[in-house]
């Protein structure tokens, strides 16, 4: 109820139940035009309906809703009811008549809109005015980006949708049996393997998109979005592509040390989102958001000079520059990454039980040269097993993502023979690192126990 007077309120109802029919009718009359501009048709021999015939429709919903609901007689209330269904209903039959048989159209999207349209005006009657207006903005929403939805299905290709359903089976089929039912093996929750990884997979679609709309165009998304998945693939991949280049030396140790700079903070990313995501099952609130500060702590250096370089610096011309990403769901890089986990994992457990926990230093930065992710989830693990206090967690991981950002020094120097390929990412981890020593002294100073 808008109001507590009758009247008012009634009026109000007629005033709202045009507009929520009006929102849907004027998409449907610009689309109207757009298609007689298109076509060179004039406006007047067009048959979709626009902002009057839909508003109107939205209208005669909210009347019929509002008199059914208002009239005491059970009789009236019947025959008014089933007389004003009627009209519409022969109103429905005569314009498919004229649509279809005479015009010639086919489509069924404004047939649907029609209903709708006539359902929010409905609603509107019977006091659900919110309800109305929010569907009405929602299905106006949908047919202004029909545009744009067509625009990605043509551009979508099977492998890739076939993609899609492949991940969307792991996460919505596969994921609850992991995620509820917590299955273990000796003892050690399986699960954790399983959303790492759905992470990876997620993480991989996401960049293959990501990489596909911007094309080639941009070397520094590809090595952003290519660092998220595979850091060490996208090292490579880019002094690949910059030794074939015909720049001077000073651009070529310019660009390589930005696109470094970008691969570094992407990696750091990653490992971010995974902490997040799967230090929930180790860690309480407190303990996870900690950790994740002295991260972004040890990130903020490459993080700031790669958002300088996405959002300000433009993106030279080079040659054979091609997509990082070559399928949407990189199984092998999932699988290598669970792998390297269970691995690490197995040593990690068995050097916390024959050594001193202060060993576990020397497994975060030999496990981060190989891989960090696994590394940094090792360590999660064996920390909540062996009761690690938070502040020594948190220094096994920032090592670990510290031998991360040198270990592309090895990747760049097997490429490439390049020196300033070498020099230019050199100095990009040299700065990177500041940034992870200020975080390890931050976690010295509050003491490791």
């Amino acid at each position: 109820m808008f109001t507590s007077d009758p009247t008012t309120n009634f009026v109000l109802k007629i005033i709202v139940s045009f507009i929520v029919g009006a929102l849907i009718g004027l998409e449907r009359e610009r689309t109207r035009i757009m298609l007689s501009e298109k076509k060179n048709v004039s406006i007047e021999h067009r048959v979709l309906p626009g902002i009057r015939s839909f508003g109107l429709l939205s209208l005669y919903g909210a009347l019929l809703s509002y008199t059914a609901f208002n009239i005491n007689d059970l009789s009236t209330r019947i025959i008014l009811t089933i007389f004003m269904s009627s009209m519409i209903f022969i109103t429905f039959i005569i314009y498919i008549y004229q649509r279809g048989i005479v015009a010639k159209r086919t489509g069924i999207t404004t047939y649907i809109v029609i209903s709708i349209a006539l359902v929010l005006g409905f609603l509107v009657g019977i006091d659900r005015v919110y309800e109305a207006i929010a569907a009405s903005v929602f299905v106006t929403l949908v047919l202004a980006i029909k545009p744009s939805l067509q625009a990605f299905v043509r551009g979508i290709t099977y492998k890739e949708l076939l993609s899609g359903l492949e991940l969307g089976l792991f996460v919505f089929i596969l994921g609850p049996f992991f995620l509820f039912q917590k299955p273990t093996i000796f003892g050690i929750d399986i699960s954790t393997f399983y959303i790492l990884f759905i992470v990876i997979l997620m993480l991989s679609y996401i960049s293959y998109i990501a990489v596909k709309i911007k094309g080639a165009e941009a070397l520094k998304y590809i090595a952003f979005l290519g660092g998220i998945v595979n850091s060490e693939a996208a090292v490579s991949n880019i002094a690949n592509v910059l030794s074939a280049q015909n720049i001077s030396e000073d651009e070529l140790e310019k660009s390589m040390t930005k696109y470094s700079y970008l691969i570094i903070s992407a990696m750091m990313l990653r490992n971010l989102i995974v902490i997040l995501i799967l230090g929930y099952q180790f860690l309480n609130t407190h303990d996870l958001l900690r950790m994740a500060l002295y991260v972004i702590i040890a990130m903020s250096i490459p993080l700031v000079l790669s958002l300088k370089t996405l959002i300000f610096e433009k993106e030279p011309m080079l040659r054979g520059v091609r997509v990082t990403i070559e399928n949407p769901l990189t199984y092998s890089v999932a699988i290598r990454v669970v792998l390297a986990y269970s691995t690490i994992f197995i040593i990690g457990y068995i050097l916390s039980t024959l050594l001193p926990p202060e060993w576990l230093i020397l497994l975060s930065v030999l496990g981060g040269f190989v891989n960090a992710g696994a590394t940094i989830l090792t360590i999660l693990t064996l920390g909540s097993l062996k009761m690690l206090s938070i502040n020594f967690i948190s220094l096994l991981i920032i090592l670990s993502l510290t031998a991360s950002a040198i270990n592309k020094l090895f990747f760049v120097k097997t490429v490439s023979k390049k020196e300033q390929l070498f020099k230019a990412t050199l100095k990009a981890v040299n700065i990177s690192l500041i940034s992870s020593i200020i975080a390890i002294f931050l976690i010295l100073f509050t003491n490791i126990s």
